[in-house]
């Protein structure tokens, strides 16, 4: 009769009893230290696979609009962590995940009490004792439908894109000493831009290989980061560039190299700002095969 009860109670209490509870809080704690409103539209345990489920989540920037979102996270722990000594989790999925980054016309970031905040409690703490941290290992890590968007008020032309949607895959990631992730980034932007990433990486040592590559760049776009610098205007142009690269950052050891690389533009066309003609028409310019040793 008692181990019914409990595993009776377990039942209730981890599907129906735990999840408000840990909502209540969560919503009510992340308010006060964001700074910021803060909303969970459900929550879900499930005790028995030791998973669980977010979905609605909003917190508010400071004049009403998204700072952070995401429809639904799904987090899949392992039991197998007690045995393996490491934090291991079968799944983490993330679906619709956006962000907001303002920088306002004084160049200051919409977040930058956050993160004066967390600088000054790192410097207020103290140091931690140097003792290894419990390696993490996720079987599958996938995000989906992710979007970003970006405003630059403090050029004297504002800038503002959205990047995505952009998906992140990512197979047996580990922090373990030398564990080769495999992991691949693909994404489009609202100009049509295509961007993608395909590699693997490693984080103690920091180490990472692979390909990366940029498509549909129109410059005219990013005139707002340049025209200031230069007597001339950008009146069309699209840009596409790959590159291999290979990164190694350790003690002893500084490695950046970029290999296979190649830049392209089409349709180029520069002109003296304000000048009705003498216009400079490139139909199209291409290096290819160049490699950099940054560090060689």
């Amino acid at each position: 009769g008692w181990a019914a009860g409990l595993v009776l109670f377990y039942t209730l209490f981890g599907f129906f009893g735990l999840p408000p509870i840990v909502r209540s809080v969560a919503v009510k704690r992340l308010t006060r230290e964001l700074g910021r409103e803060t909303s969970i539209a459900k929550l879900k345990f499930n005790p028995y696979a030791l998973s669980a489920t977010v979905r609605g989540f909003l917190v508010k920037d400071k004049d009403g609009e998204p700072l952070l979102s995401w429809d639904e996270v799904y987090v899949n722990f392992q039991l197998s962590s007690l045995f393996s000594g490491c934090w291991d989790f079968a799944a983490f999925r993330l679906v619709s995940p956006y962000a907001r980054v303002n920088v306002g016309t004084n160049g200051v970031l919409n977040f930058q009490d956050l993160l004066d905040r967390a600088k000054e409690s790192s410097a207020a703490s103290e140091p931690p004792k140097p003792s290894p941290p419990r390696p993490l290992r996720v079987a599958s890590l996938l995000i989906t439908n992710g979007n970003a968007r970006f405003t630059d008020l403090s050029r004297s032309s504002p800038f503002e894109t959205l990047v995505g949607p952009f998906e992140v895959s990512l197979e047996h990631f580990s922090t373990k000493p030398d564990n080769k992730n495999p992991c691949s980034v693909t994404g489009t932007t609202t100009s049509g831009e295509t961007f993608g990433w395909n590699g693997d990486f490693s984080l103690s040592p920091l180490r990472s290989r692979g390909g990366l590559w940029v498509a549909g760049i129109p410059l005219r776009k990013y005139a707002p980061y340049y025209q200031d610098q230069v007597r001339f205007e950008v009146r069309d142009g699209v840009l596409v560039t790959k590159a291999d690269y290979s990164l190694a950052l350790g003690a002893g050891t500084n490695v950046l190299q970029l290999t296979n690389a190649s830049l392209g533009v089409c349709s180029l066309q520069i002109a003296e700002k304000g000048a009705p003609t003498g216009v400079v028409q490139v139909a199209e310019l291409a290096l290819t095969g160049g490699s950099v040793d940054l560090f060689g």
